[in-house]
């Protein structure tokens, strides 16, 4: 715990000393995992986590303070609250004169831990589905035991790993993707799916249905990973688990299976450089903020760079940039995106880079375009953002039986009762046919809870993009007369 603070708090200072006191974090943390028997890290921090939650066990437990009573309560996502109640009536805080109470100052302390520690264990799996990092199916039933972060865990699609070893990230022959359960798994139907005994995976019949799920007992030592969506998309069972995730309304603790992916083109397998995003003017202070989570450092001699120790690769963005400076006379142009062996320091060829590295750091990049674009480039446009509100709008026009919404490369084409509209999917812009934009004014909060978003960041202009779609292709129920007085019919 002293540990997990230590690197929280470093997040506070700049890039190079907040980088330079994780690893010595990470470096205890090793230390103390070699020292105790442990095989990494991963498995001490998980057993470490579900000791903390099991000595918290009683503050689950209603407690009798003065006039009220008090108790810690999961909720949906892998959220704590702090309950209390009076004469059966329940309130909405703490009364003021009991918050200095010894119970209730313990209680508050341990939501906190709580929230820290469903926070610490969510950057850890996505870091996991980053660096496919393998897990036991013991291991995984274990974190299922922990009520912090059962959700979280529970919530996402895991790969059954094909002959119990760790394949590379380039070629997915066989893989069997599906959620944990207390019971064992249930995998989707894939027919594509191999009969092994060993891992716990039986053929799936021809006659199922493709997005039907399929249980399995796998064994304690079954190996699994966090999947990543260049391993659905390999296996053509992406948009299968998007729309089961829809469906379901599995809210994730992080975009997995929404996750924006990026593949290699068959032009740039023999380059050494990545020319996607060559062109655009980005902020420096921006950049460096807004990638910071992403585990980028800013170098004074190399610019920005990300290292993938198990793999030996550096990866680094290219631009004519002092990152240790506001830059604000001209905003700094990208040049490109290059992978070099950390090692030798020698450039390496894309097609030599994991597919998974490569889709995250042009992810990163695509991210540091969007969020810190300078000029004229529009922020909301990015080529992924586009294409996952996309298939979020496709999933959602069947459950309002709407069949007046039709979707282009970047377009919503809404057939409406008064005219026909199109709606921009990256910045939610909504024209006309034949006719001139429509000036809506967006009220962020006026759908939350209401459309739901297949992750947990509560994004307002998702909702929005959403919003304006449902709005046109319903244009009969318009009242609002600012907006009929631009519809021309």
């Amino acid at each position: 715990m002293f540990l997990q603070k230590s690197k929280k708090e470093s997040n506070q200072f700049g890039a190079q000393r907040s980088a330079s006191e994780a690893a010595a974090v990470q470096i205890a943390l090793q230390n103390m995992a070699i020292n105790a028997g442990y095989q990494d890290v991963t498995r001490l921090i998980l057993r470490m986590e579900s000791l903390v939650a099991q000595g918290m066990a009683d503050y689950f437990k209603p407690h009798e303070v003065g006039e009220v009573s008090v108790w810690l309560e999961m909720e949906d996502g892998g959220k704590c609250a702090l309950l209390v109640e009076k004469n059966g009536k329940q309130l909405k805080s703490v009364p003021a004169k009991l918050k200095k109470d010894e119970y209730i100052v313990a209680i508050t302390e341990a939501k906190k831990q709580m929230a820290e520690q469903a926070r610490r264990t969510k950057a850890m799996l996505e870091d996991a589905m980053e660096s496919q990092e393998t897990y036991t199916y013991a291991e995984i039933q274990g974190m299922l035991e922990n009520p912090v972060i059962h959700d979280l865990v529970a919530a996402l699609v895991f790969r059954v790993m094909d002959g119990g070893g760790v394949s590379d990230h380039t070629q997915e022959e066989q893989a069997v993707f599906g959620f944990v359960t207390a019971k064992g798994m249930d995998v989707f139907a894939n027919h594509a799916a191999y009969t092994d005994e060993s891992e716990g995976v039986s053929a799936v019949s021809e006659d199922e249905p493709c997005n039907s799920l399929h249980h399995i007992e796998p064994s304690d030592d079954t190996l699994l990973t966090v999947a990543h969506p260049f391993q659905m998309y390999t296996q053509g069972m992406w948009h299968t688990i998007q729309k089961y995730v829809f469906d379901n309304q599995i809210i994730q603790p992080f975009k997995q299976v929404f996750r924006e992916l990026y593949v290699k083109t068959e032009e740039e397998l023999n380059m050494e450089r990545s020319l996607r995003y060559a062109g655009n003017q980005i902020q420096p202070k921006k950049t460096v903020a807004c990638l910071r989570t992403r585990h980028w450092v800013a170098d004074i001699e190399e610019g920005l760079q990300k290292v993938y120790y198990k793999e030996n690769i550096v990866a680094r963005i290219y631009a004519l940039a002092d990152w240790f400076s506001p830059a604000d006379i001209e905003s700094p142009t990208l040049e490109w995106v290059v992978f070099t062996d950390r090692k030798t320091g020698k450039d390496l060829k894309l097609r030599e880079i994991p597919d998974i590295i490569f889709s995250e750091v042009m992810r990163d990049v695509d991210l540091a375009v969007s969020v810190a674009h300078a000029g004229g480039v529009d922020p909301e446009t990015s080529h992924s953002t586009v294409e996952m509100w996309k298939a979020i709008a496709e999933f959602t026009m069947p459950l309002f039986k709407l069949t007046n919404v039709t979707f282009t490369k970047n377009h919503a084409v809404i057939h409406g009762a008064r005219a026909n509209y199109t709606v921009h999917l990256g910045s939610g812009v909504v024209h006309q046919e034949a006719g001139p934009m429509i000036n809506v004014l967006p009220v962020h909060s006026q759908r939350r809870g209401q459309i739901f978003l297949p992750f947990v960041d509560d994004d307002p202009k998702t909702s929005e993009v959403l919003t304006k779609i449902l709005f046109f292709a319903e244009d009969k129920k318009i009242k609002d007369p600012f907006i009929l007085e631009q519809i021309r019919q």
